[in-house]
């Protein structure tokens, strides 16, 4: 009898398992779509605060005569 209630008791832990609490759907990466807009969009970011800064530094810096 012992034997059958440990059985038991290990098939239900193992539904546990098929079926766990946490929410593990935040580990799973986004469509691929998803995530290519995510890259387009941080590039654009980026360019956009490289070429401010661009801008920033050559009207701070001193005009040459030529």
């Amino acid at each position: 009898m012992k034997t059958r209630v440990q059985n038991v008791l290990k098939g239900v832990g193992s539904v546990f398992c098929l079926w766990p609490v946490t929410d593990y759907t935040r580990f799973v990466p986004a469509s691929p779509e998803e995530l290519i807009s995510k890259a387009w969009s941080t590039t654009g970011h980026a360019l956009g605060k490289a070429m401010g800064q661009f801008e920033n530094e050559q009207k701070a810096a001193p005009k040459k005569n030529s």
